[in-house]
């Protein structure tokens, strides 16, 4: 039950509080978050500790520059591997911005929560 960090070789994944999740032997993770839509436990939220809330947010972080850094090496495009031109976020179910990638360019990684809320 999260909240959890799950560090593996190639990907970080955050299970959010209240959530479960399941490992399954070919290494896929399958997170149930239905917990999330219950908006009786947003009291909670409050009751994080300044320590606490600052490990997670640089694991959060961390998660976001592992994104950048998996595009630019994936991207075919040479413009995106050599100007890092490009974009990598973490955002909340409602579109919250959580973090960035410090690679990312700021016209690439503005618009991200507006995307994801539309």
């Amino acid at each position: 039950e999260g909240p959890a960090i799950i560090c593996q070789k190639d990907t970080t994944t955050l299970v959010p509080p209240n959530c479960t999740f399941k490992n399954f032997s070919n290494g896929c993770i399958e997170i149930d978050t239905t917990s999330l839509c219950n908006t009786d436990d947003m009291a909670e939220v409050d009751k994080v500790d300044p320590v606490t809330a600052a490990v997670v947010r640089g694991e959060l972080e961390n998660i976001a520059v592992e994104m950048g850094y998996k595009v630019e090496r994936m991207a075919y495009s040479s413009i995106i591997r050599e100007s890092r031109d490009f974009g990598t976020a973490l955002v909340s179910a409602n579109g919250d911005q959580l973090a960035e990638s410090k690679q990312s360019t700021p016209l690439q990684s503005g618009p991200i929560p507006g995307y994801i809320r539309g």
